[in-house]
């Protein structure tokens, strides 16, 4: 299963098949129709039905499973849900994040079963509700807590930053993206110390782009006219989720989101943006 995941996060291709056996895909549906067998099946942003039989592990990222089959291995899915129907089977270990896993009674699971329905993943193919709006509660939550912590007149200025140099903003943003994710892969060098570096790493990343996520729910709020800082921040911060629960599309949304954040945090914290007045909350 190790190899499997590790294959899914280096995936960076359109659709290939690495043998035969193998199946890795991207942006592709696939079919394992009766009768047919494959070994290792690893697709990203992809559905899979298994009515034949899976050798060894089904890794899936932003895309659910429908199995009639059987899959003689794990299940991995990250960002979906897997249903089980009448006389499926699954020897392995079944790992849902940001899904639902649904069974029929008659269907078998031999290993453990790991449901964790309520973290989503921005874009992902299947929106469960639940999870989605626990997603955009937590959304929500983390706009309103920003703006009180850095309070209006600071994230005026980080506005002000993103609509006079909004070039400059995303460009900051993404070369901090660029530096956290070689952070990340630093981290790889120190046995001993890598997951504390990567919880660093991590943190690093979520408290920069806090105080920007405030200010671009707050950009977004004003733009359908809301006067309240308040209010416009928790409308702002509602839409954002919204847009980010978008199939595959909301994938993108996040990532420009993310990297237009970092940037306005860092470039209004350093001066380079022009002073606004304040809203009233």
């Amino acid at each position: 299963m190790k190899r499997a995941v590790a294959f899914l996060l280096l995936l960076l291709a359109f659709p290939i098949a690495a043998s035969a056996e193998d199946f890795t895909g991207f942006l592709r549906n696939l079919v394992i129709g009766p009768g047919q067998s494959l070994e290792d099946v690893v697709c990203v942003a992809c559905s899979t039905r298994v009515e034949g039989t899976v050798t060894e592990d089904l890794v899936l990222a932003w895309g659910s499973a429908e199995v009639s089959g059987s899959i003689n291995g794990d299940v991995v899915i990250v960002g979906g849900g897997i249903h089980l129907l009448p006389g499926a089977k699954v020897t392995g270990d079944v790992v849902v994040v940001g899904g639902e896993v649904s069974k029929d009674p008659s269907a078998t699971i031999s290993g453990s079963v790991t449901e964790q329905w309520w973290l989503y993943f921005p874009g992902q193919r299947q929106v469960y509700l639940r999870s989605a709006a626990v997603f955009t509660a937590m959304t929500l939550g983390l706009a309103l807590f920003g703006y009180a912590l850095f309070r209006a007149r600071r994230t005026q200025r980080m506005i002000s930053a993103l609509t006079h140099r909004p070039f400059i903003t995303l460009l900051v943003g993404v070369a901090f993206c660029a530096l956290a994710f070689y952070g990340l892969e630093f981290s790889e060098r120190f046995d001993d110390y890598e997951e504390l570096l990567v919880y660093f790493v991590l943190l690093v990343a979520f408290l920069v782009a806090l105080p920007g996520f405030a200010a671009m729910s707050l950009w977004l709020g004003s733009r359908l006219k809301v006067q309240s800082g308040l209010a416009g921040v928790a409308l702002g911060g509602v839409l954002w989720s919204l847009l980010m629960v978008i199939p595959l599309a909301g994938l993108l949304v996040a990532c420009f989101l993310y990297a237009y954040c970092a940037g306005t945090a860092l470039v209004g914290r350093f001066g380079f943006g022009k002073e606004a007045p304040a809203t009233q909350a």
